[in-house]
């Protein structure tokens, strides 16, 4: 299947959030005009979302789900890359993530599993690292 990574709009915004709910992910602090956000829609439906957030040369991804009925078609793959891509232009030199479900398949894209304490202050200030995940999440890294 092929797929096209978009940027999110803020008209997506009520089908990000409802992918990601369905996804037990946390949607409390996404902002509304979805900045760093992108999608693959099928006709005119969200299919898969993945987030930025960008602190000068660090960044968080977060927020990466793809529709259950969609998966295992490389789709989650095509989003990282889009988002890694996304993240060089920005000048972000390395992402972290937070996940309690998916750190093998991010072992597969070259994550490393880090330490939580030697993640970047400003990482570790957003809400989702200090109380939307809970601490017991495996923290990554990957040099862009």
């Amino acid at each position: 299947m092929t797929t096209t990574v978009i940027p999110a709009t803020p008209a997506d915004y009520n089908a990000v959030v409802a992918l990601l709910q369905s996804n037990q992910l946390p949607t409390a602090d996404i902002e509304k005009t979805l900045p760093h956000f992108f999608v693959v829609k099928q006709a005119a439906t969200i299919i898969a979302v993945i987030g930025l957030e960008c602190f000068n040369d660090v960044g968080l991804l977060r927020s990466m789900a793809t529709a259950d009925n969609h998966r295992s078609k490389g789709i989650a793959g095509n989003l990282i890359t889009a988002l890694e891509s996304y993240a060089a232009s920005k000048k972000i030199t390395t992402i972290y993530l937070l996940t309690t479900t998916a750190s093998e398949y991010f072992k597969k894209k070259g994550y490393i599993l880090t330490d939580r304490f030697s993640v970047p202050q400003s990482i570790q200030q957003t809400k989702e690292f200090s109380g939307l995940c809970p601490s017991s999440a495996a923290v990554m890294k990957k040099e862009l």
